[in-house]
């Protein structure tokens, strides 16, 4: 059964153009010349017109094909051809993966070359969910239930928390400042606070092993001093204290999965891991450290453009908050991270729906005090609230003003 030709035939007699563009079909799909031909002729024609073109027209253009009527829906047509792309694209996936294990040079990324084919696969299909204004009484009836409550995972910061309903399922969330400033232990605290509320977060660390990471969320279970946990120093109350929590840990259901040593991490080995591992949420610390599998253009600001716009499709299709850590530029060291000093790209602004910023002067680095603005919220208010930043103990709360003295000069 020639299925390309059957389904040109079938929108040539029917006019079910917006079936087959919703479906993700498109002149790629069709391997003959002829048949994309005739495909581009219609969607043109539909997209100029807004209407599909009579089967008179398009005869007319290709007199030397025979448009046949078949039987079978357009559905069932349409389900056909991609089931014959998704063959397609595993046939060639698997001769590209013969040549690659005969080649010696990339038998070292092999393992990312399988997974960038397995989610090429994934996407030959996308699907689209339709909701209508109409279903309002089953809107009521999933409030009432409870269903409908749209409070996600708390970041650990009471204000922005009651401000964002807390990061959602489908949200790409940013984290910017500049370097030094302390974007990764603030990722690291949000995950931490995710964890203690029985979530299981996975932390992509493109520049901390993941011993440096756990001593951060050891002290911030227990609360003792940083340095002396790093310096082999601690008290022996410390030590106790640390095996009770152990044992807590131990016996609890969910985990924080860390993966430091990822070589070449491109978007798709990200897929591939959230897809085996199926976190809560995950933070890719940063994002400007990815690799992208194929050529996205020599800039720095392409790639990075290509990296947020996927990891938010991702986002949203796995239903997990993604949280990319990004730097600010050199205006960023004095005035802290703004809309308008991302470096690299826009399209972290553009991208994100929720964006943190940090900026810490040296008076506040002496109070211990971090200015924490909620740049960009897509579905709420903006704002900007003080933390008390105590690093030696991992302590992060909201400011009083107390603090300016209680915790000056402590250590």
């Amino acid at each position: 059964m020639d299925t390309e030709k059957l389904l040109i035939d079938k929108m040539a007699h029917t006019g079910s153009v917006d079936k087959i563009l919703i479906a993700g079909i498109n002149e790629d799909s069709f391997k003959k010349e002829e048949y994309k031909n005739i495909f581009l002729f219609i969607v043109a024609h539909f997209r100029k017109y807004k209407v599909s073109p009579t089967l008179q027209t398009i005869k007319e253009k290709f007199p030397e094909h025979l448009f046949e009527i078949s039987q079978d829906s357009i559905d069932y047509l349409k389900d056909q051809l991609i089931n014959d792309l998704k063959r397609r694209a595993a046939m060639d996936a698997l001769y590209d993966l013969a040549e690659c294990i005969d080649d010696p040079e990339l038998i070292p990324v092999i393992d990312d070359i399988f997974l960038e084919k397995a989610r090429e696969l994934t996407q030959l299909s996308p699907g689209s969910i339709y909701s209508s204004f109409k279903d309002m009484d089953k809107r009521i009836e999933e409030y009432e239930s409870g269903e409908n409550l749209s409070g996600g995972i708390e970041m650990g910061i009471p204000q922005l928390d009651f401000l964002t309903s807390g990061m959602q399922p489908h949200e790409y969330i940013t984290i910017a400042g500049f370097s030094g400033t302390g974007k990764s232990t603030l990722a690291q605290f949000i995950l931490h606070n995710a964890y203690m509320q029985g979530k299981t977060p996975m932390y992509i660390s493109l520049e901390m092993e993941a011993k440096a990471l756990f001593r951060k969320w050891d002290t911030m279970t227990v609360n003792f001093e940083y340095n002396r946990l790093k310096r082999g120093t601690l008290h022996e109350s410390d030590l106790v204290k640390w095996k009770e929590a152990a044992e807590i840990i131990r016996a609890g259901e969910n985990d924080m999965i860390v993966l430091d040593d990822v070589r070449g991490c491109t978007v798709d080995r990200v897929y591939a891991e959230l897809t085996r591992h199926v976190p809560d949420i995950l933070c890719i610390d940063y994002i400007t450290l990815m690799d992208t599998t194929r050529a996205q253009g020599n800039q720095l600001w392409e790639k990075v453009t290509n990296i947020t716009q996927q990891l938010k499709q991702i986002s949203r299709s796995l239903k997990i908050p993604i949280i990319g850590v990004a730097q600010t530029n050199r205006s960023g060291y004095a005035s802290g991270a703004t809309m308008d000093n991302m470096a690299f790209s826009q399209s972290i602004v553009n991208d994100s729906d929720i964006i943190l910023g940090l900026h810490q002067d040296e008076e506040m680095k002496e109070s211990k005090k971090m200015e924490l603005r909620l740049l960009k919220n897509r579905d709420g208010q903006t704002a900007e609230c003080n933390l008390l930043w105590k690093m030696n103990t991992m302590e992060f709360k909201p400011w009083n003003e107390t603090m300016a003295f209680t915790e000056r000069g402590n250590a």
